[in-house]
């Protein structure tokens, strides 16, 4: 699933992987487990960057909301976004899962 042009879009982290994925919006979450939303932003050209400018590093940020990164910890990253012309009519989607294994 690509992004959309300029769409509200929320960077959301979760320390376990949903293999077979749960119905979200127009897409498919994998991230789960203790979810957390890091960041709020405007996607510019359907691309979205995060953490930008004045924003907390994603650890920080992550501890800040109840979460520290120990290294060694794995963390499942996707990115929601509002979708006006969502097929199922709940006006949002997810891009496809990432993961990292933090240092």
């Amino acid at each position: 699933t690509a992004e959309l042009l300029s769409s509200l879009s929320i960077v959301l982290q979760g320390d376990a992987n949903i293999p077979t994925g749960v119905r979200f919006g127009d897409g498919v979450r994998c991230a789960g487990g203790n979810l957390k939303r890091l960041y709020t932003k405007n996607a510019v050209g359907g691309v979205v960057t995060a953490p930008q400018g004045g924003d907390a590093s994603i650890k920080t940020q992550s501890a800040a909301l109840g979460d520290a990164i120990p290294p060694g910890a794995t963390r499942f990253y996707q990115i929601y976004y509002r979708d006006p012309a969502s097929v199922s009519g709940l006006n949002f989607n997810v891009g496809n899962a990432l993961q990292i294994l933090w240092p």
